[in-house]
Formats: structure tokens, C-alpha cells, sequence
């Protein structure tokens, strides 16, 4: 069983000017999502995920809006994501921080995966959280895209101009917040992806900080802290990059290894001594995508389907009904009756 995603305490910067200044008590909602006051001044202190999601929706419902995440997405800079701004900030192009980030991703946020899709001319920048709870994700997801683009900006300045920032959830009442925040870019929400859409040759743009030697020795430092974590963190690491590459259908035991620079057998032994194997975290992922993807939303199946890595839609219908014993659409419908009958998330379950 893997232990819960973990995100970095730094994520709270700015929280308690924010709520402060909506009319609320800041500590009393911590207190409420039972998180530590701690994180608040030590940035590194790993907090639980899902109680940061509850803190986030919790503040935006007694605030009364719904842009919470990107109102705090606009106090971010760089140095919030800690060791990872390191070899972002030194890389010699756009592409290659974002790589980067992508990849040491697990360090400053488990939950969080990001994938880098080219499509021709375009680029497709998707953002996938899972917190393995039925729990609200829509302001951690804003939160996120907001501050990866905000960061983007600030590395190219002028030269960061998105075709457009996408959303899957819902549209909301005001969109004043996003227009400041967004600017003049399209803001799109019912989208296919939760995310950014870009021009490739923006992202081959050269940083004005890049430095070829320091970028190196900031990728042998974060793989160090990565090493640093332990074996028992594998799990947790090919978790991480399953859920990465799974829509993309390049989702195989030997990549995954490879991407953690070792052998596929080498893999499979560190996952041998967790009591888990390749097969236990695949399966584990889908069920979590299924939570967010059929549970949550209102996305067509066939589209759940290719995020779950299925080549087909009658595939995964029948992977779901061996899962599950019963239809996908039988579980959406039950899933949005339960959601009708209780929305409260007090941060108690």
C-alpha cells in the first residue's frame, strides 16, 4: 500500500496573508484541515496532500469564491519549489527547465505529475494530481497551473506568451481574478486537459540565467536528495511516473526503470522488499484515475479510457467491470448521486 502523497510545506507561502486578507482565520483553518503550524516556517517539512486539498477548498467555500488556488497561485515565485528552482533557473532553454521540473517533480509535490506532449507546431503542458481520497482537487489543480505559469513568466518574461491555460473543470461565476492573473491569455475551462497549451519554439527559447556547468551540478545535487530519500520512497517514485506516462500508451516496466536509471530487475527487487510489484502500482494508478476521471467528472469515457492507458474504450470497459463488477457509466451514476447527497469536506474523514 503506498503511504500518502507528501508536498513540501513552502506550499502554504502566502496562505495566511491571502486568507487574512478574505476575512478568515488562517490558523483555524489550518487547525481544521489537521495540519501542522509548523509548515509555516519550515518550508522543507513534508505535509500531507490531501489535507492541503481540504485547506484549499475549505478557505475558497468560506471565503465564497471559487478562484482561491489562483489567487494564491499569483503570490508564487520561483523559489517555492526549493531545491528544484536550482537546476530550472540554469538549464539552457525553456524545454529543458520544464524537463527538469518534470522529472524531480516527486521532491517538491508527490501528487503532482506533469507531462510534455508535441503536437506540431503546439505543445501540449498537462498537469495530472492524484490524492488517492475522493476529495476535491479543483483549487490545488489552479493552484498548480497558476504557478508553473507564473514561474515561466518569470523566467522568459515578455517572451512567456501561452496560446492558452485549460482547465477540465467547470467554469466559474467571476473571472475577474483570472484575467488579472492570466492576462491577455485564453483561459479555458470544460477543456480536454487540465494544463497549458504553448508554441513549441517558445519553449526552445533560451534563459537568460542558463548556465551549462551550474545546471549540471544542480541535476547531480537533486539526484543526490532523490537518493538521499531512500529505497522505501521507489514505490512512491514509479508511482509518480506511471501516472506521467499512461495517457502517452509508452507506459512499460522497462521505461519506468530506465527513467529511474536503473534496470528493469533492479526495479522490481527494491519494489519486491515493499510488498508490492510493477503490476500492484499499474493497477493502483488506474484506480486512483478512475476516482478523479469517472468519479469526479463528467469527462466521456472514451477519454478516461486513453488517460488509463487502454487502446480502447472496450478494453478498459472490460478491465473497469473485472475491477469493479459492474459498468463504468453504473459507477459514474452512483459516484454523482453520492456527491448530490453529501458535498462537505470538513477535513475529518
Amino acid at each position: 500500500m503506498l503511504g500518502r502523497a507528501l508536498i513540501r510545506g513552502a506550499s502554504l507561502n502566502g496562505f495566511v496573508a491571502l486568507a487574512t486578507g478574505l476575512g478568515l482565520d488562517a490558523n483555524a483553518l489550518i487547525a481544521a484541515a489537521k495540519l501542522s503550524k509548523r509548515a509555516l516556517y519550515e518550508p522543507d517539512l513534508r505535509i500531507p496532500v490531501s489535507a492541503f486539498a481540504i485547506l484549499l477548498e475549505n478557505a475558497g467555500r468560506a471565503a465564497g469564491i471559487e478562484d482561491f488556488g489562483v489567487r494564491l497561485a499569483e503570490t508564487r515565485q520561483l523559489s517555492n519549489l526549493g531545491p528544484l528552482a536550482l537546476v530550472a533557473t540554469h538549464e539552457p532553454t525553456l524545454r529543458r527547465a520544464l524537463e527538469a521540473i518534470v522529472r524531480y517533480m516527486h521532491l517538491h509535490n508527490e501528487s503532482l505529475s506533469l507531462r510534455i506532449e508535441d503536437d506540431g507546431p503546439l505543445v501540449w503542458i498537462s498537469f495530472t494530481i492524484i490524492i488517492g481520497e475522493r476529495l476535491p482537487a479543483r483549487q490545488l489543480i489552479e493552484l498548480s497551473v497558476g504557478a508553473v505559469h507564473r514561474m515561466m513568466g518569470s523566467m522568459l518574461k515578455a517572451a512567456w506568451q501561452p496560446k492558452a491555460i485549460c482547465f477540465l473543470h467547470d467554469a466559474p461565476r467571476d473571472r475577474s481574478t483570472y484575467r488579472r492573473v492570466f492576462g491577455a491569455v485564453d483561459v479555458q475551462f470544460n477543456a480536454a486537459f487540465d494544463g497549458i497549451l504553448c508554441r513549441s519554439v517558445d519553449l526552445e527559447r533560451p534563459m537568460p540565467t542558463g548556465d551549462p556547468l551550474l545546471a549540471r551540478y544542480a541535476r547531480a545535487y537533486l539526484e543526490e536528495v532523490s537518493s538521499a530519500v531512500g529505497e522505501e520512497a521507489v514505490e512512491e517514485r514509479v508511482h509518480h511516473l506511471v501516472r506521467a506516462l499512461l495517457p502517452s500508451r509508452t507506459c512499460t516496466a522497462a521505461r519506468i526503470a530506465s527513467l529511474l536509471g536503473v534496470d528493469r530487475r533492479t526495479m522490481h527487487r527494491h519494489l519486491h522488499r515493499r510488498g508490492s510489484n510493477y503490476v500492484d502500482v499499474l493497477r493502483g494508478v488506474r484506480r486512483e484515475l478512475v476516482d478523479r476521471h469517472v468519479t469526479q467528472s463528467h469527462r466521456p469515457l472514451t477519454d478516461v479510457a486513453a488517460l488509463l492507458g487502454f487502446g480502447s474504450l472496450s478494453a478498459f470497459s472490460d478491465w473497469f467491470r473485472d475491477e469493479y463488477g459492474c459498468s463504468a457509466s453504473d459507477w459514474r451514476g452512483r459516484a454523482m448521486r453520492e456527491v448530490v447527497m453529501s458535498t462537505t469536506f470538513d477535513g475529518k474523514n
